[in-house]
């Protein structure tokens, strides 16, 4: 029988553990404390957790070293931004058409994910397959047609898709943007900003009165577009990976 997690500490990720084959936790904290840091490495020694994923409120290196984290790697830096709900002018017209995405698209769809997706914090890592970190995206976007979103746009050429963007409902009345991609070669012709709009309309449809979305630090593309589409930081925070040596 596994040890119970202490509250509001420690979890176990029992999806990212049957992914990449290693037992994996997380947490999410504003700071830590050396009791409670103590605890949690007790709880993740019962449970023979193999990799920790550590959510902190943004604050520098040398004050999370301080606050036991001296021994994780710092990965990198996660930012949400929000903004109401309200469909956006038209920017750059983009070349593309956005339309619903289909099953059929799949394929295509996680041929991009798989390539799209190699600065996040999981390729970073150094320590996850990088064919697994590929294959993640692929998955998640698998999944999101298959209902996991409620709803998923594809920007097409020549009858390609060559982007997407999920879009979820979530409890308490907002709206989530989820992944975004353009394929590489089409990049900086309004393709981004077109999906973006589009997931603010589908958010407007659905009167949803927020829409949030996360992005890593290393994006500056990404939060460049955001900015640009009306959003603003409203949390900073950083990620850490904690690997335990196993006996």
């Amino acid at each position: 029988m596994s040890a119970a997690a202490p509250k509001n500490v420690a979890r176990f990720l029992e999806w990212d553990t049957q992914f990449f084959g290693v037992r994996i936790a997380t947490i999410e904290c504003a700071a830590i404390g050396d009791p409670e840091w103590r605890t949690q490495l007790a709880w993740c020694q019962a449970e023979r957790i193999e990799c920790l994923y550590v959510l902190m409120d943004a604050q520098d290196k040398a004050s999370a070293a301080n606050t036991g984290l001296a021994d994780a790697s710092w990965i990198d830096q996660r930012f949400t931004y929000e903004r109401e709900t309200a469909p956006l002018p038209q920017g750059k017209p983009s070349k593309a058409t956005l339309r619903h995405a289909r099953t059929e698209d799949t394929p295509v769809l996680e041929a991009l994910a798989m390539v799209a997706h190699n600065d996040t914090r999981f390729w970073k890592d150094g320590r996850f397959p990088e064919e697994r970190c590929a294959q993640l995206y692929a998955t998640w976007i698998r999944r999101s047609l298959e209902g996991w979103a409620e709803a998923v746009f594809v920007a097409e050429l020549q009858s390609t898709p060559v982007g997407y963007i999920t879009c979820h409902a979530r409890e308490g009345g907002s709206a989530e943007i989820g992944l975004i991609a353009v394929a590489e070669s089409w990049r900086g012709e309004g393709i981004g900003r077109a999906l973006v709009e589009r997931a603010l309309a589908w958010a407007s449809e659905q009167a949803l009165p927020h829409t949030r979305v996360v992005t890593q630090g290393t994006n500056r593309g990404a939060m460049m577009l955001y900015r640009s589409a009306g959003f603003r930081l409203v949390r900073s925070q950083c990620w850490y990976h904690l690997w335990f040596k196993q006996p």
